[in-house]
This record gives C-alpha cells, structure tokens and sequence, in this order.
C-alpha cells in the first residue's frame, strides 16, 4: 500500500512538473510575440509620418507645376485683352 502511494504522489510531481514546464513554454511565447507586437506598433507612426510627409511633398510639387500653368493663363488673358483694345 504504501509504495502505491508513493507511486501516486512520485507520478503527480512529475506530471505537475511537465504541466509547469509547458506554461514556462507558453509564457515564453507569449512574451516574445508581445515583443514582436510591440516594435510593430512602434513602427506604425514611424510610417504614418512618413507617408504624410511623402504626401506633402507631393502636394508642394504639385502646387509648383501648377504655378506656370497660372502664369501661362494669366499671358493669355492679358494678352486677350490687350488685343481687343487695339
């Protein structure tokens, strides 16, 4: 009776062991993908400024081709008007 006992209690150490060793694995794990999340998450507005400033620039690029454009109907309609006054 007594080494059924012992059996018992030796093989819920182990199993307790192995239980506990698996939640060290998962904790592990879960610990490394919140690592991963997180420098993703630091990353995100990195980009984001980035995309605005891309997009700014782009807008002023955009602003300064239209400039001669302005100018360019301006001569015209000067010059237009010049024309019908003579």
């Amino acid at each position: 009776m007594p080494s059924r006992i012992k059996e018992r209690i030796k093989m819920r150490t182990e199993v307790n062991e192995i239980g506990t060793k698996k939640i060290q694995k998962i904790k592990q794990k879960a610990c490394s993908l919140k690592k991963k999340i997180d420098r993703l998450l630091v990353r995100l507005p990195k980009k984001r400024s980035e995309k605005i400033q891309i997009s700014s620039i782009r807008n002023e690029i955009r602003d300064l081709q239209l400039i001669p454009q302005k100018y360019k109907r301006f001569l015209k309609a000067t010059m237009n008007n010049f024309m019908h006054m003579n």
